[in-house]
């Protein structure tokens, strides 16, 4: 019964005061979907990174009639800096087959290597960095071969910038979400203080009225407490409303959108999760349990401070 009026008491403050309900529960919906967005980016930029930890980061073309076990050698001493995955050794015969079958609706192109004759493409090494930090050094290695067999090593395919460019756009991103955070924490604790404070001073007699009837400060605080969990469940509901449906417009628009259709076939080959019903529920859970919880917390710190 005591928790039925303290409910009672706490969906009265809401509805009492509809403006400051409307602007605190705008703040946590902005809260959340700028959270998810951040998150989301974070993870992509994350993904994408591992995506390219996982594809040849650095390729040696050899001269036109090098030596197998000239290249064998050179391989083996990458092998052994222990900074790779893997290196794949493509002869020039392979090199002929997959540029034969790489080209295979355009004949025109196709036909301009003879199949099983070497001496047409070079021979290569496809090196792939156990991490991305490591190219560099990779790199320089593969470059003093070079200098001193110039006629072993034809050329050196090594974009660095990609690498600096994804450091650089993860270390951003970074320092953008956590400067977001908390102005956004900032904005939050703001208009929930300016709230209470409304709500407790227009409510002081009746609070100095339950403290001289010997109301414990747990009852005075709780139905605050209660309202701003009941807040933090009602944004943190709208913006998950909101993530799903605009995810799955973007879904069903990548279908007839050729620019999104193109990003969609550029990262396929990246291994996202499935988002299947599990996992849409999942998500709306943990974000009305984080919604109760922040809303929750930060309606007791404020409260805390002004009914001591």
């Amino acid at each position: 019964m005591k928790f039925k009026n303290i409910y009672k008491s706490a969906i009265n403050n809401i509805v009492r005061q509809k403006f400051v309900t409307i602007a605190q529960v705008s703040v946590i919906v902005l809260v959340f979907v700028v959270l998810d967005i951040l998150v989301a980016a974070l993870y992509s930029v994350n993904m994408f990174s591992s995506f390219l930890e996982t594809r040849p980061n650095l390729n040696v073309y050899f001269a036109l009639g090098t030596k197998e076990e000239d290249i064998m050698k050179i391989k083996s001493d990458i092998e052994a800096t222990g900074k790779v995955a893997s290196v794949k050794y493509t002869s020039e015969l392979e090199a002929v087959t997959m540029f034969k079958n790489y080209y295979i609706d355009t004949p025109v192109l196709g036909s301009s290597v003879q199949e099983g004759l070497a001496g047409q493409l070079p021979a290569s090494l496809d090196v792939r960095a156990s991490r991305l930090d490591y190219l560099k050094d990779l790199d320089s290695m593969v470059e003093k071969v070079k200098s001193e067999q110039p006629e072993l090593i034809d050329s050196i395919s090594y974009k660095s910038e990609i690498q600096t460019r994804l450091n650089d756009i993860l270390t951003i991103a970074r320092i953008i979400a956590v400067i977001v955070v908390v102005f956004l924490i900032i904005v939050l604790f703001s208009i929930t203080f300016l709230s209470i404070e409304f709500n407790i001073r227009n409510r002081a007699e009746e609070i100095k009225v339950m403290q001289l009837v010997g109301a414990s400060k747990w009852t005075i605080r709780f139905p605050f407490v209660l309202e701003g969990v009941l807040l933090g469940l009602i944004g943190s509901l709208i913006a998950t409303c909101f993530i799903i449906i605009t995810f799955y417009i973007l879904v069903v628009y990548k279908n007839t959108s050729p620019t999104l259709g193109a990003l969609y076939k550029f990262f396929s080959e990246i291994q996202f999760p499935d988002i299947n019903l599990l996992v849409v529920l999942l998500f709306t859970i943990v974000q009305l349990f984080v919604g109760a919880l922040v809303g929750g917390i930060n309606h007791f710190l404020v409260v805390r401070r002004y009914l001591k």
